[in-house]
């Protein structure tokens, strides 16, 4: 299935051929790993281990009775050294478990396959969604079992979003060729717990040699009411508005969600990861990662343990071809950018980008040229020019009524200001002066029959 795209965006060099024909490549596990107390949205949680405990590979090591977050697992076998504040990759120091890897990948006794899944209770497979501590690997880290809890029955619509529309990455891209069998047992799981016969996944156009064997798959194994989707190639194709718009023709409202529109979407990495856990009992305790620039010697996509610094991961790639000007956490786009080397993969740790040329972009007083070109690629119909005016003003209700709260900062606009304005920069600090709770939306008063503007 073909489908139109949406309006706006843009069309950033790709550079996907440094490792999109590269196969995954498991990583030899460091000798010492860093755990943070929280790798998904809300709040941390408590360790549930101490120093000097022994630990099984799967084994959690940190929960929290709120309802929102899951539970932290060992990605090894071996001993708790201590707890530290350690560098994370969100900037500054965080608390973590360190563990010493005996290097003996001991399972925990939960680690198990769960055959009878399908005659499991939909209450009792979110739980198990749970346990296994997963949540979405495409950046945002929320919660999976929350997400699914939340649109139970309110859904019509299920997409599993392979777009990975951001330059450089490509580790859902070998996924869908290498490990499509689990991704496709993922999806079948998700469908059997949200009750849906059909569900959609979508990837761009840069990623069709893998529709063949994900086709083929399919027939062979008589399965039915999975569709692939393929989708034009461009950014942000994969932010979850642009993606339920082309698939379903619908828009989710003004600081709403998909389950507005009846509609869900999981990452491919995190479905793979559901299906994984059925199968063997494997809790989220490793990723593909993408490591990749100019200035990595070798670029490739690696099978990388959380909790492992990215000193080692860039040394599992060859290390640094050139000094690097600028290491970026994710995509180039919405990533973030990474000062420090001993900061650790995390669960939304999609890749790790190491540049050896950037962009020179004037620093003092850029000037808006009022070119328009920002309005023209902004995927959200915002009007960046006029953020950018109230921003400058600290014009609170300006900031307000022009809806910078429905900026992604997706960095469109930025990226096509001839005038290099950092408008993303400019709309996240203007985010952080808005109230916390936004004002209501105009209720508009009907007209009084017979009054002054009734034309009688």
């Amino acid at each position: 299935m073909k489908v139109p795209t949406f309006r706006g965006g843009i069309h950033p060099d790709g550079h996907k051929e440094l490792t999109n024909a590269k196969r995954i490549e498991v990583m030899p596990v460091p000798d010492i790993l860093y755990l943070p107390l929280s790798m998904h949205w809300n709040k941390p949680c408590v360790p549930v281990v101490k120093p000097g405990d022994r630990v099984l590979m799967g084994q959690i090591i940190a929960d929290s009775p709120e309802p929102i977050p899951v539970p932290i697992h060992s990605p090894v076998s071996g001993k708790v050294l201590r707890m530290e504040n350690h560098e994370s990759v969100a900037g500054g120091k965080k608390p973590m478990i360190v563990i010493e890897n005996d290097h003996q990948d001991t399972p925990d006794p939960s680690m198990v396959p769960v055959p009878e899944w399908r005659s499991m209770s939909t209450e009792d497979l979110i739980a198990f969604v749970r346990s296994k501590g997963m949540v979405g690997m495409g950046g945002a880290a929320f919660p999976t079992h929350f997400k699914l809890q939340s649109v139970l029955g309110k859904l019509d619509t299920l997409i599993v979003n392979a777009a990975e529309c951001e330059p450089y990455l490509t580790c859902d891209h070998r996924v869908l060729l290498e490990r499509y069998d689990k991704l496709i047992f993922g999806m079948l799981v998700v469908m059997h717990i949200l009750k849906q016969d059909h569900a959609y996944l979508a990837f761009e156009a840069n990623k069709s040699d893998c529709e063949v064997n994900i086709l083929r798959f399919l027939k062979e194994h008589k399965i039915k009411g999975i569709e692939t989707v393929v989708l034009k190639n461009k950014y942000p194709q994969g932010y979850e508005k642009q993606l339920v718009k082309v698939i379903t023709g619908r828009e989710i409202p003004s600081r709403g969600l998909p389950g507005d529109v009846g509609c869900a979407i999981f990452n491919t990495q995190t479905v793979m990861s559901i299906g994984e856990a059925i199968l063997s009992g494997t809790p989220l305790i490793k990723r593909i990662v993408t490591v990749t620039g100019d200035a990595i010697a070798l670029p490739k996509n690696l099978e990388v343990r959380l909790g492992t610094p990215l000193k080692d991961v860039i040394a599992a790639a060859g290390g640094f071809s050139v000094d690097p000007k600028a290491i970026i956490c994710g995509g180039p786009m919405m990533g973030s950018p990474e000062y420090s080397l001993d900061a650790v993969v995390v669960k939304a740790t999609n890749g790790i980008i190491a540049l050896g040329e950037v962009q020179d972009r004037p620093r003092i007083n850029p000037t808006c040229i009022r070119c328009g070109k920002c309005v023209s690629v902004c995927p959200m119909h915002l009007e960046p020019i006029y953020l950018n005016l109230y921003a400058n003003a600290h014009d609170i209700e300006g900031l307000e009524r022009y809806h910078l709260r429905d900026c992604m900062e997706c960095g469109s606009c930025a990226y096509t200001c001839p005038a290099h304005i950092p408008l993303v920069e400019t709309f996240r600090i203007s985010k952080g002066k808005l109230p916390k709770t936004p004002p209501a939306p105009p209720v508009k008063e009907k007209k009084k029959k017979g009054g002054a503007d009734s034309g009688k």
